[in-house]
């Protein structure tokens, strides 16, 4: 059974069921008002471009965010559908980055794949496996509300990025929600949120 089999089916039984205001804003939690991740492809709470999504390339956009406070020694950024995440969906977990060294306060657009990356920046990846037929694993996985699938869904994505007190997180790191456990347990020191829309489907 592959990844995008899977998806369209939980999307079919949900989608008539708890769909309701297309997930949260991400404005909730523990953001700091002094700490902020923005794009300078992407303003907060308007549609993804194509070309970050699987309806396209579904490359990484650049980002940067301001310092994090005193203490700050690693950061850490997820990409999650918060739609399917309030949902209890495990299919939601897209993407996370971590060990970013604190003095590094942007990445570029169209960061490569791989576990463990040397340029252009320091640090670990991962993101599920296989989600869709030849998607690499630990590699960016954009927006992909749709599948391929004939639904017509419109999700809330957010990436979130955290001010860790640690310069290496710990524990079992072999998939995305372990890793967001492990930031989780890390006390973070202040999180921000850029966040976004799509209704991408795979070409």
């Amino acid at each position: 059974m592959t990844g995008t089999f899977v998806l369209a089916q939980v999307r079919t039984g949900w989608s008539q069921l708890t769909r309701g205001g297309g997930g949260s804003d991400g404005n909730s939690g523990s953001d700091n008002s002094a700490f902020s991740i923005t794009s300078s492809a992407h303003t907060k709470k308007t549609v993804f471009a194509d070309t970050f999504t699987c309806a396209n390339e579904g490359t990484s956009p650049p980002l940067s965010w301001t310092a994090g406070p005193a203490g700050t020694k690693s950061y850490a950024i997820t990409f999650f559908d918060t739609t399917l995440v309030d949902m209890n969906s495990a299919l939601g977990y897209h993407w996370v980055m971590w060990d970013i060294p604190a003095a590094t306060l942007s990445l570029p657009a169209k960061l490569p794949s791989g576990a463990t990356l040397t340029t252009p920046v320091m640090a670990k990846q991962t993101s599920p496996t296989n989600p869709f037929d030849g998607w690499p694993k630990d590699t960016f996985f954009g927006p992909c509300p749709n599948g391929t699938s004939n639904t017509t869904n419109t999700d809330t994505y957010a990436f979130t990025i955290y001010a860790l007190g640690v310069d290496h997180l710990t524990g079992d790191l072999t998939s995305v929600k372990n890793v967001e456990t492990a930031i989780k347990a890390a006390t973070p020191l202040a999180t921000a949120k850029l966040t976004g829309k799509s209704s991408a489907k795979a070409n």
